[in-house]
């Protein structure tokens, strides 16, 4: 069955390697990194789509849009960080699960990776990558609570 998203919902991405949430850090609120589930507003992320298609996704828990740093080049190895601004991103459904998302920096085939191949440790860093099949790079996006 096909997932789909609601603008003005609100999501735990979860990645579809690991299985751990997409966490802004509650610690320093500038590591955005992969994180056992904690149901905190730090791991919930509300979607907004526009006129266009674009999407914007700002954090739960403080006035933070996910994106990456003003003026930083689109490439591998790029941090995902929160930004004061919104961010605009492409997000489609994985060709081979449906349930699952891919997510884009606008325009590009840079998309949200779990570093180390979707590695489960707390902490794990999340950054951009070229889109590969990679099932680290798919998120369930799991309506929050």
């Amino acid at each position: 069955m096909s997932a789909s998203i609601q603008s003005g919902g609100t999501y735990v991405l979860i990645n579809a390697q690991s299985h751990t949430a997409l966490d802004l850090s509650g610690g320093d609120k500038r590591s955005i990194t992969g994180w056992e589930l904690n149901n905190g507003d730090n791991q919930k992320w509300e979607f907004y789509q526009e006129q266009d298609g674009k999407w914007t996704i700002k954090s739960k828990g403080s006035d933070l849009f996910l994106g990456i740093e003003h003026g930083r080049e689109h490439g591998n190895y790029t941090p995902v960080v929160p930004v004061p601004h919104p961010f605009h991103w492409d997000i489609f459904h994985d060709e081979k699960d449906d349930s699952l998302f891919r997510i884009f920096v606008h325009g590009t085939t840079f998309n949200i990776d779990l570093s180390d191949k979707g590695n489960a440790a707390d902490g794990t860093p999340v950054h951009l990558w070229t889109k590969w099949s990679g099932r680290n790079q798919c998120w369930e996006l799991k309506p929050a609570s």
